[in-house]
């Protein structure tokens, strides 16, 4: 993925504002290019990167907070939203768990 990818897609009307990024192309060069031709962007940090497991050592165990629950249908999940430095670029990850609870059977919680 690179400039000349987007361009190109610019070029025959294709919309370039926003992208899903594939894991893969999670990379220096690639995220850079991103913000240099400001297109937002969702990907899925791969979880050998050194910022992956930053992340899940400094959050985990505050992940099951109470203020961090939601629902998703009848599944509960726990989602945390923390700022983050991608390459020089502010930017947040999204860290979720899945408890595989049913919300039937969660706590009664008021949020």
């Amino acid at each position: 993925m690179t400039y000349l990818l987007y361009q190109e897609l610019s070029q025959i009307g294709v919309n370039t504002k926003f992208s899903l990024v594939d894991a893969g192309y999670y990379n220096e060069e690639n995220i850079k290019n991103l913000y240099s031709n400001t297109i937002s962007f969702l990907t899925r940090l791969p979880s050998n990167r050194n910022l992956y497991k930053m992340l899940i050592e400094e959050h985990s165990e505050s992940l099951e907070d109470a203020q961090n629950i939601i629902t998703y249908g009848k599944q509960v999940l726990f989602v945390k939203r923390v700022p983050v430095d991608l390459f020089g670029n502010k930017g947040f990850a999204y860290i979720i768990l899945d408890g595989n609870w049913n919300i039937s059977k969660a706590p009664s919680t008021t949020l």
